[in-house]
C-alpha cells in the first residue's frame, strides 16, 4: 500500500471527529496576514482538511481558492462548511494533481504529513509562478507539533518538523526564505519562488 493510500484512510477515519481548534482562529488570522498573499491571487490550500484556513485566505479576495486533500471525507465536510463559489475542491496528492499556475501555495497544519520533501519542493517549483509564495504554517510551535505526532499511526505518517531555516534549505534553489518564525504559539516559513527554472 502506498503511503498516500494509508494517509487517505487515516484521515477519512478521523474526519467525523476532527477538531478544527477554534481557539487557534486568531493565530490563523495572524499567520494569514504574515503570509501577505496579494489580493486577487490564485491560491492552493494543500492538505486543506475541512477548510479551517479557508476563511482566513478568503479575506484576500482570491481569484480562486483551491482546496486539495487526499481525504474525500475531509473534503465532504469542507464542502458543507464552505459553500463559497470561488472555492474549488480537489481530492488527490499534491505531487500528482493538475493545477493552474499558482500565486500562492499554503500548507497549514499538514506539512509533516508530506513525506517526500524533495518531491514536494520540485512540484511546488513547477506550480508556483516566479515571485509567488509558498507558506508552511502551524497554529503551534515546532515542539508542540512534533509532540502531537509522536504516538500511534500519526507517527508513521509524518516526518518531524525542523527549524524553519532547516526546512527552507529543502526548497533551494527554487525558493528563498522570506519569513522564518518558530514561536510557542505558531510556526511560519514563508518562501518566495525564485526565477530559477526547473
Amino acid at each position: 500500500m502506498k503511503n498516500s493510500d494509508q494517509m487517505r484512510k487515516f484521515f477519512d477515519q478521523m474526519a467525523s471527529n476532527w477538531d478544527n481548534l477554534p481557539a487557534e482562529a486568531e493565530i490563523r488570522d495572524a499567520l494569514a496576514e504574515k503570509m501577505a498573499i496579494p489580493k486577487g491571487s490564485v491560491i492552493a490550500d494543500i492538505g486543506c482538511g475541512q477548510g479551517v484556513f479557508f476563511p482566513h485566505l478568503l479575506k484576500t479576495f482570491p481569484k480562486e481558492l483551491i482546496g486539495i486533500d487526499l481525504s474525500g471525507e475531509m473534503l465532504h465536510y469542507a464542502e458543507l462548511l464552505h459553500p463559497e463559489p470561488n472555492i474549488r475542491l480537489i481530492q488527490g496528492d499534491i505531487l500528482e494533481v493538475e493545477l493552474p499556475l499558482l500565486d500562492a501555495a499554503v500548507m497549514y497544519n499538514c506539512y509533516p504529513h508530506i513525506l517526500d520533501k524533495q518531491a514536494l519542493s520540485k512540484r511546488l517549483a513547477q506550480l508556483v509562478r516566479p515571485g509567488g509564495i509558498a507558506a508552511i504554517a502551524h497554529g503551534a510551535g515546532r515542539d508542540i507539533i512534533n509532540a502531537r505526532h509522536r504516538e500511534g499511526l500519526a507517527f508513521t505518517l509524518s516526518v518531524p518538523l525542523e527549524a524553519p531555516y532547516v526546512e527552507a534549505e529543502k526548497f533551494l534553489p527554487w525558493f528563498r526564505a522570506d519569513v522564518m518564525e518558530d514561536e510557542q504559539g505558531w510556526y511560519l516559513l514563508r518562501l518566495i519562488r525564485t526565477d530559477r527554472q526547473i
